[in-house]
């Protein structure tokens, strides 16, 4: 489940009307139609789910519905047509079908800065949920795709680096001119980057000297 705090209103994508859902709202995966799972969707692990608000405009109250498409306009509930908005919130289900813990750090309109829960336990290690780049050693870069954890449309994601010694780290867009660098000062380290992605939603890594992991944090994500 996910909780939808206070009253809120968005606009249509189609019919460019206000949509309304009032006071605070727990919508679940493990419910089919409104504050639940689309009736046209099904509950499968490791897919991306969309935060959708809709408004029949008639006598049944506004609502939220994830849905694993995005961009779609009216859903079909029980004969009624509900007008729909997709909201920037997208969330994870692991390989049971259970949600990746997430807080959305920042909600600002159509855009939503999410963070990862248990990504990173401060000490060296990513954790068990997403290691995407183990120990890397000498000078090469190493492609790693990052949609596992970075929703399709999103082109921005934080990530956390731990190296496992000194040396220098590079990080670029896949086989693109410009590197980014950052001094690992002869000793192991954390911190977090910012990256900007492309449409491949991968990035490419290389270390100097010693090898480092990496492990997302979060991403920001727009509609």
């Amino acid at each position: 489940t996910i909780s939808v705090n206070g009253d809120a209103v968005a606009r249509s994508a189609n019919t460019l009307r206000d949509l309304g859902v009032t006071g605070n709202n727990t919508v679940s995966l493990d419910v089919s139609g409104v504050n639940g799972l689309s009736p046209t969707a099904t509950l499968s692990p490791n897919t991306w789910y969309y935060l959708y608000m809709i408004d029949s405009g008639t006598t049944v109250s506004g609502g939220y519905l994830l849905h694993n498409a995005q961009g779609v306009q009216t859903f079909t509930i029980a004969t009624v047509v509900y007008h729909a908005r997709q909201l920037p919130l997208a969330i994870k289900t692991d390989g049971s079908s259970n949600l990746l813990p997430f807080f959305v750090e920042h909600w600002n309109g159509r855009n939503a800065s999410i963070r990862y829960a248990t990504t990173f336990n401060g000490i060296g290690t990513p954790s068990s949920m997403q290691t995407l780049v183990g120990l890397i050693s000498g000078g090469t870069y190493v492609t790693t795709s990052l949609s596992a954890y970075v929703p399709p449309t999103s082109i921005i994601a934080s990530l956390f680096v731990t190296a496992r010694g000194g040396g220098g780290g590079w990080w670029r867009l896949p086989s693109a001119s410009n590197e980014f660098s950052w001094d690992l000062n002869g000793v192991s380290f954390s911190r977090e980057l910012i990256v900007t992605l492309n449409s491949s939603q991968a990035i490419d890594f290389k270390v100097s000297v010693n090898g480092f992991d990496v492990a997302v944090s979060g991403f920001r994500f727009s509609v």
